[in-house]
């Protein structure tokens, strides 16, 4: 090999920064180029050497998310990725949405880092609080301002909605058999959740239970000020361009 070609050979020890998203990460090539079929790992690979373009000397740009990109750097240096979910954490917690994202942009394999499957009953209880978003957005089409949604304990295929509309009771039905557990064991990560998503919503749980071997209904309610924006909610519809 030339001389030429040696100095345009990649070193493994020649240390890189990745700029993402204004956050600086400095490490290794050869940490990278550990993961070949990945983003990073073919980027910095020895045949891609030609069509690097740096800034700076050896910093390299990445429009993404830096607050994200930290565990997707703990693949690079471990293997894996030590992301739990925390319901009690502060806001800023990454959620797993967020981590699959950039797991997909950099090409890492879900399943070489187990998040490719969610849980069963983290699946089911996603699916039971959209039901519940949906019964607020339902209800507030018809001009309502509270809903109340009873689950039994003892006979689980029963269940109340106050006010009593045959959509409400469509959208809640098929939860009717799951709705006491996941209030019992979720309801107040569920009141939380409902508020951020709704301005000005209120949200509480009675426990209707009369004995503690004996459970017997939970009751959640939701109100919020009803005040419809009208000039808004044209200029969503299809009826703005009427206008």
């Amino acid at each position: 090999m030339s001389e030429e070609g040696k100095e345009q050979q990649p070193k493994a020890d020649e240390r890189i920064i990745l700029n993402v998203g204004g956050v600086k990460f400095e490490t290794y090539r050869s940490t990278l180029t550990a993961y070949p079929d990945t983003f990073l790992g073919t980027m910095f690979g020895d045949r891609n050497q030609s069509m690097l373009h740096p800034y700076n000397g050896n910093e390299y740009f990445f429009d993404r998310d830096g607050r994200v990109f930290h565990y997707i750097m703990q693949y690079y240096r471990t293997g894996k990725i030590m992301w739990k979910p925390h319901a009690d954490c502060c806001s800023s917690t990454v959620t797993r949405e967020e981590i699959l994202q950039e797991v997909d942009f950099f090409q890492i394999s879900r399943e070489e880092i187990g998040l490719n499957e969610q849980h069963p009953v983290a699946l089911m209880l996603d699916k039971f609080v959209e039901m519940l978003k949906a019964c607020v957005w339902q209800a507030m089409a018809v001009g309502e301002t509270i809903i109340e949604i009873v689950f039994a304990y003892n006979n689980k295929e029963v269940f109340e909605v106050s006010p009593d509309l045959n959509m409400l009771n469509d959208i809640v039905r098929p939860f009717a058999e799951c709705g006491y557990f996941f209030l019992s064991m979720f309801g107040r990560e569920i009141e939380q959740h409902l508020k951020t998503e709704f301005a000005g919503l209120s949200c509480g749980l009675i426990d209707k239970t009369e004995d503690f071997y004996k459970p017997g209904r939970i009751v959640l309610k939701i109100s919020w000020n009803n005040r419809i924006n009208r000039k808004q909610i044209l200029g969503e519809s299809c009826l703005a361009k009427h206008r």
